[in-house]
């Protein structure tokens, strides 16, 4: 579960510094649309990451050495969840779109990065050592 509230807490930090940095040039470029557009980007890419992250964290703790391929799944969920709630947003809300999917982009980007590392330290952590193939 320790797994689960790092990357919980990392994610959400990655989030809001990067909402908090972006808001002033989205409202430079954008207006008020571009600031709306970021905090729904912001929500959307937020709740996929952590769709995706927490079993991957549940997994590190219970079954380790299902732990990559909880991440691989993991990484699947959070393209899916941001693309479904992308298309939803935009469906029901038509935001200014420039500003949206510029927006979804930065962000999605920014933690697949930070995600990936996490990733990458939990299964080093977690995982059984497999012994050295002979050659």
């Amino acid at each position: 579960m320790k797994y689960a509230l790092l990357q919980l807490g990392v994610l959400t930090a990655i989030i809001v510094a990067a909402v908090l940095g972006g808001a002033g040039v989205a409202a430079d470029r954008w207006g008020a649309a571009g600031v709306r557009s970021l905090y729904a980007a912001a929500w959307i890419v937020w709740v996929a990451a952590i769709l995706g992250a927490l079993p991957v964290g549940v997994a590190a703790a219970r079954w380790p050495e299902q732990a990559p391929l909880v991440a691989f799944a993991g990484t699947a969920v959070r393209l899916l969840g941001t693309g479904a709630g992308a298309l939803v947003y935009q469906t029901i809300a038509q935001p200014h779109l420039v500003s949206f999917l510029a927006a979804l982009l930065v962000l999605y980007l920014a933690l697949l990065a930070v995600e990936t590392g996490l990733i990458v330290y939990i299964v080093l952590r977690v995982c059984p050592k497999r012994p050295a193939r002979p050659q």
